[in-house]
């Protein structure tokens, strides 16, 4: 009668490696779901899409200035090559709609920090706009800092006073980086001023004089 009793009691055992598999088989199945996803995003990721140019006249600071439209919401940006990604400010983050992600470690000018994942839908400049673009959140920022992820979409042309982006070929000329820390705007007046062709192609120039 003790023979049963025994083989009875090891079902419990049993189990625990069932369940374990079980478990396992979830875990590969939404990891593979979750790449699957973030490669079929990667296939449209950071698209120009519109034609055009957007002059940019220097600042008052040695910058490069500008106001964006982060999924249509309004936001003042710096030219930034020195920044890997696109950095948008904490504080207008939500205003814009921006999703916060995991935590990722960024090297700054006052030491290491940590941002927050983000995705942008539509980033626009003037005339030229950029959608699915990854981006940064930081709490630390006033303004939106333009990265290489966004700009190398761009043939851009510059002298010491205007920097131009256009549809068309990548940068092929370098920029001078900007500082990694801005000086503050200093409420400056950044006037837009957008001029269309026959063809509809338009020229958007930003300047604070």
């Amino acid at each position: 009668m003790s023979k049963p009793t025994e083989r009875a009691g090891s079902w419990p055992y049993l189990l625990y490696p069932a369940a374990t598999l079980a478990l396992l088989w979830l875990a590969a199945d939404g990891y593979l779901n979750r790449v699957a996803a973030n490669a079929a995003r990667g296939e449209t990721e950071q698209a120009l899409v519109s034609v055009g140019e957007t002059t940019l006249k220097i600042d008052r600071y040695g910058h490069f200035r500008g106001t964006a439209l982060v999924n249509g919401t309004p936001i003042p940006f710096l030219i930034d090559t020195g920044a890997t990604k696109t950095v948008i400010p904490a504080k207008l983050a939500s205003a814009a709609h921006l999703q916060y992600g995991q935590y990722i470690p960024a090297n700054t000018a006052g030491g290491r920090i940590l941002e927050r994942e983000t995705h942008i839908d539509s980033l626009k400049i003037g005339s030229l706009e950029i959608r699915n673009l990854d981006a940064h959140i930081n709490d630390n920022l006033n303004e939106a800092l333009i990265g290489m992820n966004a700009l190398r979409h761009f043939r851009i042309t510059h002298d010491s006073e205007t920097m131009t982006l256009s549809a068309g070929e990548a940068m092929e000329t370098p920029v001078q980086p900007a500082a990694a820390e801005p000086e503050p705007r200093k409420n400056l007046n950044i006037r837009k001023n957008v001029v269309c062709d026959a063809r509809n192609v338009c020229k958007t120039v930003y300047s604070d004089r």
